[in-house]
């Protein structure tokens, strides 16, 4: 199963989605200010599965 990023604010039905195509969502702590992801973060979360 491929994982893909997605903030960690993201709504919840945003990740059932995700799943329903065969995802697992991986999530990602955002920035306050702006809500996107924290690029700082990004490459820790990265594995081999990750695709998008």
């Amino acid at each position: 199963m491929m994982n893909l990023g997605v903030p960690s604010a993201v709504l919840y039905p945003f990740s059932v989605v995700v799943t329903m195509f065969g995802m697992r969502p991986k999530f990602v702590d955002v920035e306050l200010d702006t809500l996107n992801i924290d690029p700082s973060k990004i490459e820790a979360a990265i594995t081999p599965k990750t695709r998008a």
